[in-house]
């Protein structure tokens, strides 16, 4: 499970991604926010470093498509993901998430 712990300021808390499936969580204001700043980060950074979706999602092993549903906040994308996202376009993981993810 990928779980996102907010402040009740609104802020990011925490962040964490377990292997089992999320197909079907409802999420909250709070988190559909959050993952429309994620993707919109990430589509900046591929853009600024000149990388088609394609070219990315090639190296996340996705389809483009998909790519481009995290970019638009309308897909969640995994922890183990971004993290090859943010390897390839050379930018650190925090800028994405805001925070460290937990290592289980």
């Amino acid at each position: 499970m990928f779980c996102v712990e907010f402040h009740e300021t609104g802020g990011l808390l925490s962040i964490f991604w377990e292997d089992t499936d999320m197909v079907g969580v409802k999420l909250s204001d709070e988190e559909k926010a959050f993952y429309m700043r994620l993707g919109r980060r990430l589509r900046d950074v591929r853009l600024e470093k000149e990388i088609t979706q394609g070219e990315l999602a090639y190296e996340i092993g996705i389809a483009p498509q998909q790519l481009q549903k995290y970019e638009y906040g309308q897909n969640r994308i995994s922890i183990p993901k971004l993290k090859i996202a943010a390897e390839v376009l050379d930018t650190p993981f925090e800028y994405f998430t805001e925070v460290k993810p937990r290592q289980f």
